[in-house]
């Protein structure tokens, strides 16, 4: 108990400081005088009394040390006495104050910033159901690579004949002219099967979502819309559902808007409008295709045209590699029974997990380039056996035959080439922000370690006379470091707002980003503040490491 009693009163003491000082100087005034008394009553003068009772009492100072020290926690007092001193040194040199925060905050806000988008991006949670249990499925092929895109017939075998999901779902990027009252914008979406939203797991924010009645031959036309396009082209309206809006000349109905954090699958580039794939017609693709030979009037029927992209959710008990067995079994019928548009073809499962940017990302590239293709001549996408490149005279040739007064663009790349240029400017982004976040912080430590530096060494007067008079090392160490855990403090702070706007605006331009992840943000400040610790410890360290004595003599 006494123990207990003693804490609580060292933990008052920090917080009645000036009152205990003064009662401290008050006895020992009474002691010094009642001793003082004695030495008179003895017959020494007054000024020999007076020497005599500082002797016998001992060092006052050093007695209210010892007091300080028994009542509170000395090195707390002392840090706190040190951070009022930077403070008011920081004051005296508005300069260099604003130097060195905004040395700091700059590298933090930009490092921040991109850490957290990438984040977000590539590692963040997907906002979906038990995300851990998604696979994307894609059709692959010797010619056209692991990932290329599925049939609508293919889509509807596998789902029918499985035994390894629990359930399957399709999506195909789109872009579609959207006019809602008077305002006309291009918007990105996805058109999907009716059981898609439920088959991920996503819950309306108003309305209801699409669901398997919806993208039967003959449904209604109906849309979902995002949480963005909800705040930007209907101003939150709460009677959003029921509204009307034009894809194209085609008149849609809202039934409902996802949650704030879903725009697609893959998240990045994000959607902001969903349709029933059976309505796929309506708009224009905005994903890679892969085409081969097989009747139908539409693409729904056309089981060699590839243009969307398939989803299981596996079972509890079914592993990956056993997911992919059962379903290349399935494409191996389907290639007997249709060689002409399923030949060769096999299965290639990834974890939906780890696909962020591939392939959807490079929807946006690839519809950019078809509507610039569609307004200069044809494109044509062929199959070839053997190198393309070599194939490309014989095809320009046999076009030239065809139609002698055709102007027309050719160029034999292979799709996966296509999808490699179209992939470029996202891997050139991600490379050139990485590289230019480690840059930024390393410059930003330099300049500070340099101000620091600069400001340390015009202290080394004041650090030798405090050295002279009786200051340890540890005690002027803190001292130099209390000014600049000021600047750790305020340039942190300063930084770290900064960022969060960035972020904000980053997650208003980039749909489906939402740098958030708090760990993410710990680590990067964690990472820079420590690196301007290291700034100020070393500079200081050095001049303590000097003869302060010979030092002072020598100004």
């Amino acid at each position: 108990m006494s123990r207990l009693a003693a804490l609580i009163g060292r933990f008052r003491g920090l917080f009645r400081r000036g009152r205990e000082d003064a009662e401290t100087r008050d006895e020992l005034r009474f002691h010094l005088e009642m001793e003082t008394e004695k030495n008179l009553r003895a017959g020494m003068t007054p000024r020999e009394a007076r020497r005599r009772a500082h002797v016998r009492l001992g060092g006052v100072g050093a007695i209210r040390e010892a007091v300080r020290d028994a009542r509170g926690w000395r090195r707390l007092e002392d840090l706190v006495r040190d951070a009022g001193y930077g403070l008011r040194g920081l004051r005296r040199n508005p300069g260099f104050t604003i130097a060195a925060v905004a040395s700091l905050a700059i590298p933090i806000c930009f490092n921040t910033a991109v850490f957290a988008i990438v984040d977000s991006v590539l590692f963040g949670p997907l906002p979906v159901v038990r995300p851990a249990q998604l696979v994307d499925v894609y059709t692959s092929h010797p010619q056209f690579g692991q990932h290329a895109p599925s049939s609508y017939p293919d889509y509807l075998d596998l789902r029918s004949e499985h035994d390894v999901f629990t359930d399957m779902a399709a999506h195909s990027p789109m872009r579609a002219v959207v006019r809602v009252d008077d305002d006309v914008d291009l918007v990105m979406g996805e058109a999907v099967t009716g059981n898609y939203f439920q088959f991920l797991g996503v819950q309306p924010v108003l309305g209801r979502l699409l669901a398997p009645d919806d993208d039967r031959p003959g449904a209604a036309r109906v849309a979902v819309i995002s949480a963005g396009l909800w705040a930007g082209a209907f101003g939150r309206d709460p009677a959003v559902v029921g509204r009307d809006l034009h894809i194209g000349s085609q008149p849609y109905v809202v039934i409902g808007v996802a949650s704030p954090d879903f725009y697609g699958m893959p998240p990045v580039p994000g959607g902001d409008l969903w349709i029933p794939i059976t309505r796929v017609d309506d708009v224009t693709p905005a994903g890679p295709s892969m085409n081969m030979p097989s009747p139908g009037a539409t693409r729904l029927e056309r089981r060699g045209q590839r243009w969307m992209f398939i989803k299981g959710r596996l079972r509890g008990d079914v592993g990956l590699a056993q997911a992919d067995a059962n379903l290349d079994s399935i494409m191996a019928g389907l290639a007997a029974a249709f060689p002409d548009s399923n030949e060769s073809l096999q299965v290639s499962l990834t974890l939906t997990d780890d696909v962020r940017l591939e392939p959807s990302a490079a929807g946006p590239a690839y519809g950019g380039a078809a509507a610039v293709m569609f307004m200069v001549g044809v494109v044509l996408l062929a199959r070839i056996e053997g190198d393309a490149g070599a194939a490309a005279g014989d095809i320009r040739r046999e076009l030239r035959r065809m139609e002698p007064d055709l102007l027309f663009f050719f160029q034999g790349d292979t799709l996966r080439e296509i999808a490699g240029v179209a992939m470029l400017p996202f891997r050139i982004a991600a490379s050139v922000s990485g590289a230019a976040g480690i840059v930024a912080m390393l410059l930003g430590a330099v300049g500070l370690y340099g101000v620091i530096a600069y400001v340390v060494a015009r202290r080394t007067r004041e650090l030798a006379i405090r050295s002279v008079l009786g200051a340890h090392s540890g005690s002027l160490l803190r001292l130099v470091l209390a000014s600049g855990a000021w600047v750790i403090a305020v340039g942190a702070g300063v930084g770290a707002a900064l960022a969060a706007l960035v972020a904000r605006l980053a997650a208003q331009v980039m749909p489906g980003v939402a740098p958030g992840d708090p760990l993410v943000w710990a680590g990067v400040l964690l990472l820079i503040v420590g690196v301007t610790a290291a700034a100020h410890v070393e500079p200081a360290r050095r001049i303590l490491r000097l003869d302060l004595t010979r030092a002072l003599h020598a100004e």
